[in-house]
């Protein structure tokens, strides 16, 4: 079974998203730092 993992950005926002599928299973969460703040980029 072989799985597949994404980092989307959101075009408005600039939050980091790790996106990930496997299976019939699949999730989305947002990057978080260090520090457990959401990793933004401009």
């Amino acid at each position: 079974m072989s799985s597949n993992i994404k980092i989307l950005v959101d075009k408005e926002t600039g939050v980091n998203y790790l996106c990930w599928k496997s299976g019939y299973g699949a999730g989305v969460t947002p990057l978080l730092d260090s520090e457990g703040k959401v990793i933004v980029t401009k």
